[in-house]
């Protein structure tokens, strides 16, 4: 059975100078590689082990020296992610629609809903639709008269509540009428006279209330009409907007 041979591989305790490894044949480049081979009963084992003595004695290894320097861009990149996803997080809980927000508004002289998304205070995207109100308006309406959008909702990052503007409801109205013209047959011109009203108490009130007690009467005085004759509603049988409350 033969011995195995160690061979000593630590560093010593101070860097030696040049002479040292000038005897041992080696440049001032430094130990570039270390070849030992370590005899046992299982055979023979190869290993290669490099050295990088450190800058300040100048001795480094070429190819470990650009494996260190890929490995710190690696940890400056990661750390940078880090903290500008941290910074995102902190702005996200203190100023939650500085990040992402998203609105609506409604055009309270056609009636039509516009939404928009905004990342940084960057608008990002907006669409404008119809609605069942503006569907019903005069043909040619919507080009005459000049939009005035006003805020219903807003959502900001990681928030599904929208504080309570003064149009608020109006979308709601608006699909309310939509249901009680399936519910109760209207003719064209009853429905458009209903949506006139609406806008004219959206633009005179400053807010959706007024036009969400038209939109009460209207729909109690429809519903008894339709039953007690069967018959489409008609304009005139429709309250008009200075109509009383009590």
């Amino acid at each position: 059975m033969s011995s195995a041979r160690h061979i000593s591989t630590a560093f010593p305790a101070k860097i030696p100078g040049r002479g040292f490894y000038q005897k041992l044949g080696m440049d001032r480049r430094g130990l570039a590689a270390h070849r030992f081979t370590v005899g046992s009963e299982r055979g023979e084992a190869r290993s290669e082990v490099g050295y990088n003595l450190g800058h300040g004695a100048g001795l480094r290894d070429p190819q470990l020296g650009c494996s260190a320097k890929v490995d710190s861009r690696k940890g400056v990149y990661v750390l940078v992610a880090v903290a500008t996803f941290g910074v995102l997080l902190i702005l996200a809980y203190l100023f939650p629609t500085a990040i992402y927000r998203c609105q609506d508004e409604v055009d309270i002289r056609t009636g039509r809903i516009r939404h928009s998304q905004y990342i940084l205070f960057v608008r990002t995207g907006r669409r404008i639709e119809a609605s069942p109100l503006s569907k019903v308006l005069p043909a040619g309406m919507e080009d005459r008269v000049k939009p005035d959008w006003r805020l219903v909702n807003r959502f900001a990052m990681l928030s599904y509540s929208s504080p309570h503007y003064e149009y608020h409801d109006a979308p709601g109205q608006m699909n309310h009428l939509a249901m009680l013209w399936q519910r109760v047959p209207f003719t064209e011109d009853a429905k458009q006279q209903v949506a006139l009203t609406v806008l004219q108490c959206w633009q005179s009130g400053g807010c959706d209330s007024g036009a969400e007690r038209y939109i009460f009467m209207a729909h109690m005085t429809a519903e008894r009409i339709y039953r007690s004759s069967g018959q489409p509603i008609t304009a005139a049988q429709l309250p008009r907007a200075g109509f009383s409350w009590r």
